[in-house]
């Protein structure tokens, strides 16, 4: 049965301070090492074509009491 994840994409604008949330995009996966490595892989295709790109986080989406957790994090440079 398929996890949901959730890969949360920060970039840095001008007005900003700190990063901010530029997108959400869903990930499917069996497990969580599976739903990092294809969180690892769009990130670098995102950091590649979008130079504002900063980090981003991955979430495993919870049910009911559990809510969601965040399983892994990554900053733009060590995705290079």
């Amino acid at each position: 049965m398929a996890l949901h994840y959730f890969m949360d994409v920060y970039q840095q604008t001008e007005d900003a301070s700190d990063p901010v949330l530029w997108r959400a995009q869903r990930v499917s996966a069996q497990s969580d090492a599976e739903a990092i490595r294809e969180a690892k892989m769009s990130f670098r295709s995102l950091v590649e074509t979008n130079p504002l790109v900063t980090g981003f986080s991955l979430r495993r989406v919870g049910f009911r009491r559990a809510g969601d957790h965040i399983i892994h994090t990554q900053n733009a440079a060590s995705a290079k």
